[in-house]
């Protein structure tokens, strides 16, 4: 039986991990849309622009660890949050090889990845709260 605190737990976790996918959703719209990210140019605002996508990815990574473990140990949405942290890890692969080479290729399959993760985590959060009581 799943706690209610367990649950509400799970619901904060998915909302941040949403929340941060929108963040880091905007940041690249901003990096590649609207500051044209060029590896061989080297501007505060790019530069400023990448550590904060990187970081803000970063974030969603050990999120992403923490959901995943959380979903293992009380054995609810594992192939959900597995899927989540891989497409997180895909994302961070690509963008890599996008942050060095500058390759739409590379571009395209981190968002992508980020889509992955979006449906997986927004499936989560739409299976937990369907299992929340009306109360809480």
């Amino acid at each position: 039986m799943k706690t209610i605190s367990y649950l509400l737990s799970s619901v904060r976790q998915l909302t941040g991990l949403l929340v941060s996918l929108g963040i880091e959703f905007a940041l690249g719209i901003v990096l590649t849309t609207i500051l044209h990210y060029d590896p061989s140019k080297h501007s505060a605002l790019q530069m400023l622009v990448l550590f904060l996508h990187i970081f803000v990815g970063v974030g969603i990574l050990a999120g992403g660890i923490v959901r995943l473990v959380t979903a293992v140990k009380q054995q609810s949405l594992r192939i959900a949050a597995a899927t989540g942290i891989l497409s997180t890890c895909g994302a961070f692969g690509s963008g890599d090889v996008a942050a060095k080479a500058g390759n739409g290729l590379a571009v395209f399959v981190m968002a992508a990845c980020f889509f992955v993760a979006f449906v997986a985590y927004g499936y989560s959060l739409l299976a937990v709260r369907q299992t929340l009581p009306k109360q809480a």
